[in-house]
């Protein structure tokens, strides 16, 4: 209950305090008195007859009804359920009492809404702060629908409230942007850009930025079928000897819709698309070079070096039966596909097959080893990117031939369930820095165990090129240690250790021997149990089937998601979805692999074809590396690209 202003004691005729308070029940006025005092006497009191107690107090109390602030009307009082059944108080709280409200101190519990109720200010702005807790920052393609559905609605109202009025009234200008952002709580310049897009494109696009805070719109998507896409492309045109620069990789992307026309569109805008291909060309393992006096583009000398260990030491475990290149002609040799006017090729020139289209179902020996694939993924609670997350990893395994090439029921290719792990991560880096290389070891022996439980021998096991998974053994030598211990290490392996040797010069012994003889972990592991580790190629992930059933894994999960899903439920998803991994669709994945390496391996044989072909006619043509100095220096202005120094203010990332 509220509490009410007190007026002032007054001190009566016997020494007694008396207080007039106001009655919560009846129009009068109630007087309170000390148990030490008589009965109350009328409400008004008297003063005492002390002259010095009279002057310092008025003659007497005026009537409490005269005083408005101190006698409520019972209206403005808040009355407790039932009052009228209990008696009034005889005592109330001193004002500011932590009781004096409710008489308990607490907030009254908030009245619950119905369907029917009007709602004050209190409860409207409760009730707007819970919906935009729980609804998504960015707008969806229906919400922007609706954001002008909502607008129009509005103009039309105003057009026959003015054509109501026969036109007298003068129309006034109204911000319907301004009121629509009134009603949904967004902001009014994205009402005004949601608009004018309709206006404009008859549609609306989603917001470029789906991802959290913090991760801007990039102009070029990094998305998988891209890179390959622009790897192929660029690979084809450096085996065919044609001049390639950024420029023209920025047309190759215009062409194929991937960026927009108004990125070229000013000098501004093209030298900003300009940096920024660049640096996805550098992302995707490429560095510029010249052979002939062309610039081009070429794949880095060790990504061509582990792609070429890794299809080397795949076909010599697979057995795989080369496919014989069509054989190249001095009228026509087999060009690639490149964006260029169509024309007819020659009758006996036989067309080059795309570098990744998969190629003739390869050809498995009987007796082939057995291959697992191992990978890690993560999955966010509101696939934003960012977040909340968990993160897993699991490996498949191939099936086993039978006599005639078949699989045997008994060892059909399969998801080791038992090699799965989940496991919640929040930390803001990319997932894979969730895991580290005592998790991997520890993960490593558990799929070793699994193999062992299934009386599998040499296999292969296939694994990216992930620092864990790669991870040397804690006791191994580092540059940081101190002099004696580095001396030491090079005494146990026969190497110079004289105290005359700097640690520099330790060390350079010491790398020179980790180098060829150092292992990683699980590579160890793997050898010692009997199996074989195989490394994958980096930026080739379609040699990973792993990245296959990942993304079926991910989709399943994805299509049950809703904007009130729970973390637990997310977790519940993804184990049955792992749970529901068919056999049929693991050997798919691993077939399709090794189908796409077979097309690598005969694409290989036709450029090597190829370029003997070209040498015994051209003679010799090595490559040269460009630097960045070497690129500034080129004096074709019109066709050679920019090195990137103009650019350096349009930079965006990446």
């Amino acid at each position: 209950m509220a509490s009410v202003p007190m007026p002032p004691p007054v001190v009566g005729d016997d020494d007694t305090t008396v207080t007039v308070v106001p009655s919560t029940t009846s129009t009068t006025n109630a007087v309170a008195v000390s148990a030490s005092a008589p009965p109350p006497a009328p409400p008004l009191a008297t003063t005492t007859n002390s002259a010095d107690t009279a002057a310092e107090q008025p003659a007497a109390v005026p009537n409490v009804a005269e005083l408005p602030e101190l006698a409520p009307s019972r209206s403005q009082l808040p009355l407790a359920p039932n009052a009228a059944a209990h008696p009034p108080a005889a005592h109330v709280p001193n004002v500011g009492h932590p009781s004096a409200a409710e008489g308990t101190g607490e907030p009254p519990a908030k009245r619950p809404l119905r369907t029917r109720d009007l709602l004050s200010d209190l409860e409207y702005r409760d009730l707007v702060t819970r919906v935009r807790k729980q609804r998504p920052r960015v707008l969806t393609t229906e919400e922007r629908l609706d954001m002008v559905l909502l607008q129009a609605h509005l103009r039309h109202e105003a057009f026959k409230t003015q054509k109501a009025s026969g036109g007298s009234t003068r129309r006034q200008k109204r911000k319907f942007a301004a009121d629509v952002a009134s009603m949904l709580h967004r902001s009014s310049n994205l009402c005004v850009q949601v608009w004018r897009e309709f206006i404009d494109r008859g549609t609306v696009s989603p917001a470029p930025n789906q991802g959290p805070r913090g991760v801007k719109h990039t102009k070029v998507p990094h998305t998988k079928s891209l890179r390959f896409l622009l790897r192929d492309w660029l690979n084809e045109r450096t085996n065919a000897r044609e001049r390639t620069v950024a420029k023209d990789v920025v047309a190759f992307l215009v062409q194929q819709k991937v960026l927009q026309p108004e990125a070229v569109a000013s000098d501004r805008a093209a030298r900003s698309t300009l940096r920024v291909v660049q640096l996805f060309i550098k992302a995707l393992g490429f560095r510029r070079c010249k052979r002939a006096g062309k610039p081009m583009y070429r794949e880095r000398d060790d990504v061509l070096r582990k792609r070429s260990v890794f299809l080397e030491k795949l076909q010599s475990y697979l057995h795989l039966a080369p496919v014989a290149p069509p054989e190249p002609t001095q009228e026509g040799i087999a060009q690639p596909p490149i964006a260029q006017a169509p024309v007819a090729p020659a009758p006996e020139a036989s067309a080059a097959p795309p570098a990744m289209a998969p190629g003739p179902s390869p050809q498995v020996a009987p007796g082939s080893r057995r291959f697992v694939f191992v990978s890690e993924n993560c999955i966010h609670h509101h696939f934003l990117g960012r977040g909340h997350r968990l993160c897993f990893s699991a490996a498949v395994i191939s099936g086993q031939p039978g006599p005639s090439g078949m699989e045997v029921d008994a060892e059909h290719a399969q998801l080791l369930r038992d090699t799965v792990e989940i496991f919640e991560d929040n930390s803001p880096v990319d997932f894979h820095r969730a895991f580290s290389g005592a998790y991997f070891s520890q993960w490593m022996g558990k799929l070793l165990d699994s193999l062992q439980r299934r009386c599998i021998t040499n296999a292969v096991i296939v694994m990216d090129e992930t620092p864990y998974h790669k991870a040397r053994p804690m006791n191994e030598p580092k540059r940081t240690w101190p002099k004696a211990d580095l001396q030491r290490a090079c005494e146990a392996r026969g190497l110079p250790c004289g105290d005359t040797l700097t640690k520099d010069m330790l060390w350079r012994h010491l790398q020179d021997a980790l180098h060829e003889d150092g292992k990683p972990v699980a590579v160890m592991m793997a050898e010692q149990a009997g199996h074989q580790v195989l490394f994958t190629p980096p930026h080739y992930s379609e040699l990973q089937p792993m990245e296959m059933i990942w993304t079926a894994v991910k989709r399943e999960v994805g299509l049950q998601h809703r904007t009130d899903t729970t973390f637990v439920e997310v977790r519940e998803r993804l184990e049955h979805a792992l749970s529901a991994v068919e056999s049929k669709y693991v050997a798919e994945a691993i077939d399709k692999t090794i189908a796409v390496a077979q097309a690598m391996l005969d694409r290989e044989r036709q450029i090597d074809a190829e370029e003997d072909l070209r040498t015994a006619r051209d003679g010799e043509e090595a490559y040269e590396d460009l630097d960045e100095e070497d690129e500034a220096s080129d004096h074709d202005d019109d066709d050679d690209e920019d090195d990137g120094g103009e650019a350096n203010d349009d930079q965006e990332d990446m």
